[in-house]
């Protein structure tokens, strides 16, 4: 079961006992530059890929670059799903991202299990997607996965030095964290072994503050909720909390401020332009 586009594809699969393999010659053959993010629905797999060898659980996910061979192996029956994205796109966003096809993505933050939920939302009515609704779909798991992926510990950072590569940290556990009350410099210098003003200083250099990191992380999170139609009937103070914040009247006038419409608005506007 499948819908596509030359961009995009989703696709719910099934396996008995094998070993599935994409080799050098399936590569050649047909002739495209992907990823992949491939969520396991049943069972467990042994996967090797991009020089790795790691296991795949039931609800977890793992980011394949299909234009490199890969073997799944398992003893019983699995099933998943498949999200599969050019490689153009992607590498528009995360130049880095072949560095991040190693094992499993960890799935227990609160955006990864965002974008697992919305892609499993999507594979389930793949029978009525047309293709406006897979481009617009696509488009919100893309949103999301820029979020899901920024500062991943296993991606190369732009800079090689410990300062960057502990920025890059520090933002995956803002990432992992966002609903976490008390969430501050503070509380990522406890987490990481260094002072409240080093952490500081390094989110300073980078352009920003730790506070309007947090609240600008926060916010997208809040925005791409609102945009899904599987939060649709969610009410805003819910959105908030989810969100992290811990007031729905600090979290509207942030959402204007950045926005500049409320959320309720921003929420009605999307309604619009998918029944226009």
């Amino acid at each position: 079961e499948e819908c596509r586009n030359s961009q995009f594809e989703f696709c719910n699969w099934r396996a008995e006992a094998s070993v599935l393999r994409r080799q050098k010659h399936h590569i050649h053959e047909d002739n495209k530059s992907n990823y992949a993010f491939s969520v396991l629905s049943k069972g467990e797999v042994f996967v090797e890929h991009n020089g790795v060898s790691s296991i795949l659980k039931q609800g977890q996910m793992v980011l394949l670059d299909l234009s490199r061979p890969f073997t799944f192996s398992f003893t019983r029956e699995v099933s998943g799903t498949c999200f599969r994205v050019s490689r153009a796109i992607l590498d528009a966003r995360f130049p880095w991202l072949e560095s991040a096809c190693k094992g499993p993505i960890d799935s227990n933050n609160t955006l990864s299990r965002t974008f697992l939920d919305y892609l499993l939302y999507a594979t389930g009515k793949l029978d009525v997607m047309d293709r406006e609704e897979l481009s617009r779909t696509s488009g919100h798991l893309l949103d999301l996965a820029s979020l899901m992926m920024e500062g991943r510990t296993d991606a190369e950072p732009t800079d090689t030095g410990r300062k960057a590569a502990l920025l890059a940290a520090m933002k995956t556990y803002i990432s992992a964290n966002l609903t976490m009350e008390g969430l501050s410099s503070g509380s990522i210098a406890a987490r990481f072994g260094c002072t409240d003003r080093y952490v500081q200083i390094i989110f300073k250099a980078s352009g920003t503050t730790v506070s309007r990191y947090i609240r600008q992380q926060r916010l997208s999170y809040a925005r791409q909720l609102l945009r899904l139609p599987l939060f649709a009937k969610m009410p805003i103070i819910e959105i908030a909390f989810r969100s992290g914040f811990q007031s729905s009247s600090y979290f509207g006038a942030c959402f204007k401020a950045k926005y500049g419409i409320t959320p309720q608005e921003y929420r009605n506007s999307v309604r619009l332009e998918q029944t226009s």
